[in-house]
């Protein structure tokens, strides 16, 4: 097959090439409370202890790669292969593949990802009643730990193991470990809360710290990645179908810990690392001395765009893996082969040049976008005198012969200098500001449109209100020129009557409220 042409013993893509969604994601995972923990447990036997199991390697994740990207979270999502094994998902980023499973997640996590004790079965939050928490606040294991509520919130417990000075160790190291599992490992709801399930299994810490939280997390993390087999309790009849219209709303929900998809992309793609808005270091959590992540943006969605389209994008499929001494590390029972990925593992295992021409199928709804990017512009140097230097060779001016130039020469020097040929740009760059152009042009078009629509609108508003206020006025001059018009009309009508000596104030033409007055006085 060319290089160029379509392989269809390749696995399919979700969306077709260059037609992917770029949408939003909510994430409930918060990296910050890593190190939140870290700052509220410094120093004590709690945090040496937590430090010791398989849950310690997380403080050793790089700070600068923590602030969680939703747009790249999103990229890697929407540009994913559809494959029969359920515990992995496989992403093309350019052109060429990446693996996300077991092996890594616990390669770059460090969690236990062995398996599962006889008998225990991961909870599924797509499935009706995954995690009943009714009834909670009666466990008596609950009361001791969490306390008598059952609609606590990690941030309730968080503040509690800041402040409560006087904690003893025994609920301090739990408390620490459900803040952990439930609010960055396995966070399911955008309201952080205690698990009861989990809650019931720190009975006995040494147990809990050697449970293999990392394929619990891992399950968690997965499950809402690919073609989901459950939605809202119910069984899903085409799951491809109901993921392709997930990513194509303005919002996904992501549980579990989908950091260590974006952890993945920064190791297997480095070109990604030197687009994250923040300056190059080692810092780990460990070393932190606040109770915060770094407060900088992660790298945003033009970002990843111009790393894809660079000529000299390079992508690890199979990042190194590091080994777990847990059994079963890596292995699901049951697993389900897929020929089309053991044909692509090949290609890979051969060094195999891929191509974006290669990958067939996917879902066709999306416009066809390819990323142009925006030619930077140059920066221009000043010319500075240092001020001292400048002062000492700066000498008073003489009076002396001076040396005129020709007004031809100096009309002559600036038509050189107008004159003077610049390196003409080159055509992609050319293509480049067009395409801009095109842009903000159709941009401008349809603000300019909805300006005038919003002017028309405006003006005819206007228009009313105008009438409106000339017939108010005209009402309002009518009806003050109304009782002046009634009084001169009545003083020239009524018939002369001869004065009288009565008292100034008695008015013989009475009101009747006068005239009731005077029935009261003669009453009296």
């Amino acid at each position: 097959i060319a290089d160029n042409a379509c392989d269809s013993r390749l696995p399919e893509r979700l969306f077709a090439t260059d037609r992917f969604p770029r949408h939003r994601l909510n994430i409930y995972s918060r990296p910050n409370i890593l190190a939140f923990v870290r700052h509220a447990l410094r120093g004590s036997e709690v945090f040496a202890k937590i430090r010791e199991s398989s849950f310690g390697k997380l403080f050793d994740l790089p700070t600068r790669q923590c602030p969680v990207s939703c747009k790249l979270i999103h990229s890697l999502l929407s540009r994913q292969l559809r494959c029969n094994q359920e515990h992995t998902l496989w992403s093309v980023f350019g052109k060429d593949p990446l693996r996300f499973s077991l092996e890594e997640f616990e390669t770059i996590t460090g969690l236990n990802c062995g398996s599962f004790p006889d008998g225990y079965e991961a909870p599924d939050h797509n499935r009706k009643d995954a995690n009943k928490q009714k009834g909670a606040h009666k466990d008596p294991l609950w009361q001791k730990i969490v306390g008598k509520y059952d609609n606590i919130t990690i941030a309730d417990l968080a503040e509690e193991l800041e402040h409560d000075h006087q904690m003893d160790e025994w609920r301090r190291i739990r408390l620490a470990l459900i803040i952990i599992l439930d609010g960055v490992l396995i966070a399911s709801q955008q309201i952080h809360r205690p698990t009861l399930r989990y809650v019931q299994m720190l009975d006995d810490v040494d147990a809990f710290l050697e449970f293999p939280w990392g394929r619990e997390s891992f399950l968690h993390t997965v499950r809402c990645m690919k073609p989901p087999k459950f939605e809202k309790g119910n069984p899903v009849d085409s799951p491809v179908d109901m993921l392709v219209l997930k990513l194509k709303q303005e919002t996904f929900r992501l549980t579990g810990f989908p950091l260590a998809l974006q952890l993945l992309a920064f190791r297997a793609i480095p070109m990604l690392l030197s687009k994250i808005p923040a300056p190059f270091n080692d810092q780990t959590i460990m070393d932190l001395t606040e109770p915060n992540l770094p407060n900088h943006p992660s790298i945003d969605l033009d970002a990843v765009l111009e790393v894809e389209a660079n000529s000299s994008l390079r992508v690890t499929p199979l990042i190194p893996l590091v080994r777990g001494p847990h059994p079963g590390w890596g292995v699901w029972p049951n697993e389900k082969t897929d020929d089309k990925v053991t044909y692509m593992e090949q290609l890979i295992a051969n060094n195999h040049c891929f191509s974006k021409a290669m990958w067939p199928g996917g879902d066709c709804s999306e416009p066809v976008f390819t990323f142009t990017p925006i030619p930077e512009k140059p920066v221009h140097k000043k010319h500075t005198v240092p001020r001292k230097r400048m002062e000492s060779t700066i000498k008073p001016h003489k009076a002396g012969k001076e040396t005129s130039v020709p007004s031809e020469n100096r009309r002559s020097t600036r038509l050189q200098a107008s004159s003077t040929p610049t390196p003409a740009p080159s055509t992609e760059l050319l293509e480049a500001r067009i395409s801009t152009l095109e842009a903000n042009a159709t941009l401008m078009v349809a603000r300019i449109t909805g300006l005038e629509a919003t002017v028309a609108k405006l003006g005819a508003s206007n228009e009313r209100l105008k009438q409106k206020l000339h017939w108010q006025l005209k009402r309002s001059r009518a009806t003050s020129l109304l009782p002046q018009f009634v009084v001169t009309h009545r003083r020239r009508s009524a018939p002369h009557r001869p004065q009288s000596n009565d008292l100034q104030g008695d008015d013989h033409h009475d009101s009747p409220n006068s005239k009731r007055r005077k029935t009261n006085q003669v009453t009296h």
